[in-house]
């Protein structure tokens, strides 16, 4: 009886941490955060790094820094991400689209002062998921930004943000 149940016992193991059939999957689960950077490709910034944590949807938050000559920022953004398209797989392979529109805080640094400002921003998300949390994903935002206090005299200037931006997903 004790040879049973010490042959038994690798097997139960192995049963109990397996991974269970991929039909279990929820096609609809987004994924945790992403990862984005844009060199050269947008305005006001020449180059940024982004962090969006999704894992709350469909509530999205979003923070980072960019810089150009003569200035650096940095900023975060929250709001609701729309899900627009989901194609993956019981596997999570495939294609999502979303629509976040977020609304946040924006802080420039320039050598003669800094400048406090609201932020707003649509964004059209698209991601290409090869794995259950991996994928690719590429940025395309629009956005405004209207300064409220600065040293230059420029409250209430309206500032275009348009950036198209590529990273990863989790």
């Amino acid at each position: 009886m004790p040879c049973r149940r010490l042959v038994a016992l690798p097997f139960l193991v192995t049963i109990a941490l397996a991974p269970g059939p991929a039909h279990a999957l929820t096609v609809g689960e987004r994924g945790l955060f992403s990862v984005r950077g844009h060199l050269a490709t947008g305005y006001p910034g020449l180059a940024s790094l982004s962090v969006s944590l999704t894992a709350f949807r469909p509530v999205e938050l979003e923070a980072g820094v960019e810089g150009s000559l003569g200035f650096a920022a940095q900023y975060v953004r929250a709001g609701p991400a729309l899900p627009l398209l989901d194609t993956r797989d019981e596997v999570y392979r495939g294609f999502t689209l979303d629509l976040p529109v977020l609304v946040g805080y924006r802080h420039y640094w320039f050598t003669r002062g800094d400048v406090h400002a609201a932020t707003a921003n649509v964004a059209a998300t698209g991601d290409y998921w090869f794995a259950h949390r991996f994928g690719l994903e590429a940025q395309l935002t629009l956005g405004l930004t209207v300064p409220f206090t600065d040293t230059f005299d420029a409250i209430g200037v309206v500032e275009p943000d348009v950036r198209l931006s590529v990273g990863l997903a989790f």
